[in-house]
């Protein structure tokens, strides 16, 4: 499996439902604006001609991780049919569904989100203190 891997935990039901207004945004034909999906209903959309576009997301692989019976794979094949499903079962992790391969993916955002992670990370997560590094020694 080669490619970016994005896992998202969800700890409610609720949770995961409110992913799927997440996934689109509005886009008007005559002025080129764009609206996230909260921002405006299906019926105001509809009646004002605005166009449902999909959001590219980040990660070639998608997961949905979560403990047992919050996501079922049949939820998920209703509603999130492109991700996979990882379940927590003590201290082990079940692959209950692989994720398939996406390809209209926002490589943009992964590298702005990783940028931010490694910016924003003072020391090395499993370095012992004295020898963990800081990003200003490492980075120069």
């Amino acid at each position: 499996m080669r490619g970016s891997v994005v896992v998202e935990c969800k700890a409610s039901r609720n949770d995961f439902y409110a992913d799927q207004k997440k996934r689109f945004q509005w886009r008007h034909p005559e002025w080129g604006h764009r609206l996230r999906a909260s921002r405006i209903g299906k019926k105001e959309a509809a009646k004002e001609g605005w166009i449902k576009e999909m959001i590219p997301r980040m990660g070639n692989f998608r997961f949905y991780m979560t403990t047992p019976g919050i996501i079922t794979l049949e939820l998920l094949e209703q509603h999130a049919p492109n991700h996979g499903l990882l379940v927590v079962e003590g201290r082990k992790v079940v692959i209950a569904k692989m994720a398939p391969r996406q390809e209209a993916i926002n490589h943009d955002a992964e590298i702005r989100y990783l940028r931010f992670a490694i910016i924003n990370r003072k020391t090395a997560f499993d370095a012992a203190p004295e020898t963990a590094a800081t990003i200003q020694d490492v980075g120069g």
